[in-house]
């Protein structure tokens, strides 16, 4: 076969993942009702990869690192070196904007001025043999978004058609360990029938995974995420990852998280956190690393009992 079906790919990363949780010493426990892979990302500026190794020797890293770059970037090869070193998988995150903020226009995408970008993009791809996910142009039911529905004519077809060129241009060097992610945002803003994220969705073959993201900082897990995953998992039969969740981590707030995942939130697959203590600051780079979630004796929550 040319390429993995989404299924074998999606069990390559949850049995490299699960190589992680053993080799993250954590103690004993019973039998896994419900495996939640727990990643760390950030949102409007990318983690530095070379602080990976500033872990504490008792904290367990995240199964999933966000990195993001725009169009005329080249791909991370030594930051997605760095992540598989330490049995992290990364997750491009590859918005439809220039390195100076200008917008990549979609119907460029569609007609094929980026193919060679595309094509060099899955050349780097190529040498990879742990996964690699790739997430394009999310969030794009949230008007306030560059290349939103909202702002492309309130029809979803030009995103869907932009995201599958993307795809298929990743695909041409036939990366093994590429997975595609397609992300939408946890509310639709507006929430009018023209911006359901489904009238935009590309289709089984283009799509391995399906990425919510947070869009508020206040909101609960449960509130936050339960609607958009009830409609989309309804439609979709794809992994799930949460992510850009703003998490206050303390004792009460982490039970509550890992009681969700047992309860309504069961059907997700991966969690993405952003230490939100952290958003805005200006201390050191490394508080970034240092978010309470990862910290025993939270290092079980990927084995979530």
């Amino acid at each position: 076969m040319m390429f993995l079906t989404h299924w074998v790919r999606a069990l390559t990363l949850l049995s490299l993942v699960f190589s992680l949780a053993l080799a993250t010493g954590c103690r004993q426990s019973p039998p896994i009702t419900h495996r939640v892979y727990l990643g760390y990302g950030a949102s409007e500026r990318q983690l530095p990869p070379t602080l990976i190794g500033t872990f504490a020797k008792e904290a367990a890293k995240p199964s999933l690192l966000m990195l993001e770059m725009g169009m005329d970037a080249e791909i991370p090869t030594r930051d997605i070196q760095r992540c598989h070193r330490h049995r992290i998988i990364p997750i491009l995150v590859i918005h439809p904007q220039l390195s100076d903020g200008r917008d990549v226009a979609l119907p460029d995408i569609v007609s094929g001025k980026w193919e060679g970008v595309l094509a060099k993009w899955s050349q780097s791809l190529a040498v990879f043999e742990e996964p690699v996910l790739v997430l394009f142009a999310p969030d794009f039911n949230l008007e306030y978004i560059p290349w939103s529905v909202a702002k492309t004519n309130q029809d979803g077809t030009i995103i869907q058609q932009a995201y599958q060129q993307v795809a298929m241009g990743l695909r041409q060097a036939n990366p093994a360990a590429l997975m595609m992610v397609w992300g939408v945002g946890a509310s639709n803003m507006p929430d009018a029938t023209w911006n359901n994220p489904l009238s935009a969705y590309p289709g089984d073959e283009y799509v391995d995974w399906v990425a919510i993201s947070a869009t508020d900082r206040t909101t609960g897990v449960v509130p936050m995420y339960k609607r958009m995953l009830a409609t989309l998992s309804t439609h979709i039969e794809k992994p799930i990852m949460l992510t850009h969740y703003f998490h206050d981590s303390s004792p009460e707030s982490d039970e509550a998280l890992v009681a969700a995942f047992l309860g309504p939130l069961k059907s997700v697959d991966a969690l993405v956190v952003t230490n939100k203590q952290w958003i805005g600051s200006v201390e050191p780079k490394k508080a970034w690393w240092r978010h309470p979630l990862f910290a025993a004796p939270y290092t079980a929550f990927m084995d979530a009992q």
